[in-house]
């Protein structure tokens, strides 16, 4: 089968078209720029010449672009897109109606969004991992000693996320708006904030929101400020529970956020290759931390996957579909506040055995369930 992907710069991209040609399938990997998500004639006319050409049985990418979609409908083409972004803008696109879509999404809560919106052809995936690519890059017999971190963190603290861009607000929805991010961050696993969104609450807040409709999208008010709402939680909880451990224990952060000012006693350092430097990190580290974004309410994150495709040791906070596939205490731990947070480091540095064990573990498991090609494979037998 001739598979024409889309690539745009993803951390991925070398992994699916590994695993693709490992199938049996030829590739066709493309990479033109365009300038909406929505609308491009030059690109229309670019990929239409490419589909004349080699003739593709389907097109395939990491998230969803309408544009490709609205092609692939003319043309009559299967256009397979594996979602791994939670919120995913692109989803909102009237284009998610096209009959050709073939849509995989990796939260079932996203998938229901859908669902509930009449959206046809989607199907609920886990994400995947390359436990082959990332064991090559570390080095069992000389590991690399600026990586053995007791505690490490990889991601984004959000502060410049679009809250933060408010510049007003009265005192009474400043009020309600921590009041529910309070009652919304002692659950997870649960999406409270959509039904505190009530239509009094957003009708006082309209004002003070710098909203408008895209064209093309389908984004309802109460959606948008859910996720604005669901960004601020997330970079609330990371600089709260981030600045608690390093408190406590030795931290290691990398990200691109300047972490010397929003979690001043951790070990800042920066941007790492998602291919060289972080399977590493997460191999050499005692205990890897998830916290995922709010936005995604039961999934699990590609960073979760990418910890114990590396035999790293994962502690997350809880997430549904996470305890779904992997068995706690035996592929990853996971903590339920701040107290546990603190027992179970305590605890899993403590006990090495223990912790080698369940990092041992959920490789394993990852590798015969959740590897690319079990995950690509039951994708494609949806054609």
């Amino acid at each position: 089968m001739t598979i024409l992907y889309y690539f745009w710069g993803e951390n991925s991209e070398h992994d699916i078209e590994q695993v693709l040609l490992q199938l049996g399938h030829r590739v066709l990997k493309i990479t033109y720029p365009f300038k909406d998500y929505n609308q491009d004639e030059l690109f229309f006319e670019q990929l239409h010449n490419v589909f004349i050409t080699h003739k593709p049985d389907l097109v395939f990418s990491f998230n969803f672009f309408p544009v490709l979609s609205d092609i692939c409908q003319k043309d009559q083409i299967l256009y397979f897109s594996w979602i791994y972004d939670c919120p995913h803008f692109s989803l909102f696109s009237k284009s998610v109606y096209n009959d050709c879509n073939r849509i995989f999404l990796f939260d079932k809560v996203q998938y229901h969004d859908l669902e509930e919106r009449h959206v046809n052809h989607i199907y609920h995936l886990l994400l995947a991992a390359n436990t082959t690519r990332l064991k090559e890059y570390i080095p069992v017999s000389f590991p690399v000693e600026s990586f053995m971190h007791n505690i490490s963190f990889v991601g984004s603290f959000y502060e410049n996320n679009m809250f933060s861009n408010i510049s007003y607000l009265p005192d009474y929805l400043q009020g309600y708006i921590q009041g529910i991010l309070s009652a919304q961050g002692k659950i997870w696993g649960m999406d409270l904030l959509s039904t505190l969104l009530t239509t009094d609450f957003l009708s006082a807040l309209k004002p003070y929101i710098d909203y408008a409709q895209m064209d093309g999208y389908q984004i309802s008010f109460h959606d948008f400020c859910l996720f604005l709402f669901q960004q601020q939680l997330t970079c609330q909880e990371r600089n709260k529970y981030l600045n608690l451990i390093s408190e406590h224990f030795p931290l290691d952060i990398y990200s691109g956020s300047n972490t010397n000012v929003l979690c001043p006693k951790a070990a800042a350092h920066g941007f790492i290759s998602y291919y060289e430097t972080m399977p590493q990190i997460f191999n050499h580290s005692k205990i890897n931390l998830n916290i995922s974004l709010r936005s995604i309410t039961s999934g699990i994150p590609l960073r979760c996957m990418d910890i114990l495709g590396a035999g790293g040791f994962l502690l997350s906070n809880f997430q549904s579909e996470l305890v779904d596939a992997f068995v706690p205490e035996q592929d990853f731990v996971y903590f339920e506040d701040e107290k546990d947070l603190l027992d179970k480091i305590q605890f899993y540095l403590t006990h090495e055995q223990e912790r080698m064990k369940i990092a041992a573990h959920g490789f394993q498991t990852i590798r015969e369930n959740y590897s690319y090609e079990i995950q690509i494979q039951k994708m494609l037998s949806y054609i």
